[in-house]
């Protein structure tokens, strides 16, 4: 069984995969942490996939791009707090994705950061720095969260997130359109993880 995650309805893709389930959890750390947990109690899942919309604190990072992250941090502490998402699943997934040309970009190995903070530019202008010192790429506010409650019950976790908004480029347009567009293309490489994963 694999289960897959997102904060809403609205980001969860629909997967071809007959053995897997998708479920929203909830927006932000707590909610999201609680609501994995529950599902994995009941589920008994062998790979916990968190897919969702991500915000781009890296140039390189632009709008439509896909992030797998090799690295989740809690940066909202005065002490952040590190998980790095185990390494059978991440490099079963690169040996996957090496065979496939895919009509995006995907960056993997990236470090992204959780917290209960939507990072608008004037949130920025406080955190900014600090993301930065610890090397953030991307941010968002569940993905700490969903990878630490698969790690507390020995479940493997992977992170797929994609690119929203960018200090760069602002916000997308039209949100709704977005999110449409991204589903289809993450429901696409989801199912070629799990067939990985298999």
């Amino acid at each position: 069984m694999y289960l897959i995650v997102a904060a809403s309805e609205q980001e969860l893709p629909s997967c071809r995969n007959e053995h897997s389930i998708a479920r929203p959890v909830g927006i932000g750390l707590v909610e999201s942490a609680l609501h994995t947990a529950h599902l994995i109690e009941h589920y008994n899942p062998e790979l916990v996939i968190c897919t969702g919309s991500c915000g781009s604190v890296d140039p390189a990072l632009q709008i439509n791009n896909i992030v797998i992250p090799s690295t989740v941090q809690h940066w909202g502490f005065s002490t952040p707090f590190s998980h790095t998402i185990p390494a059978l699943p991440l490099h079963q997934i690169h040996d996957r994705l090496d065979e496939k040309a895919y009509p995006y970009t995907i960056h993997r190995d990236v470090i992204l950061g959780s917290a209960d903070i939507f990072l608008d530019t004037k949130e920025y202008e406080k955190w900014g720095k600090k993301l930065e010192t610890l090397g953030i790429q991307a941010v968002d506010m569940e993905s700490y969260a969903v990878a630490a409650a698969c790690h507390s019950r020995g479940v493997d976790c992977v992170v797929l997130r994609y690119v929203s908004d960018s200090r760069e480029e602002g916000k997308v347009k039209n949100y709704r359109a977005f999110l449409a567009d991204m589903r289809e293309k993450a429901a696409a490489l989801i199912g070629d993880i799990l067939d990985a994963a298999e």
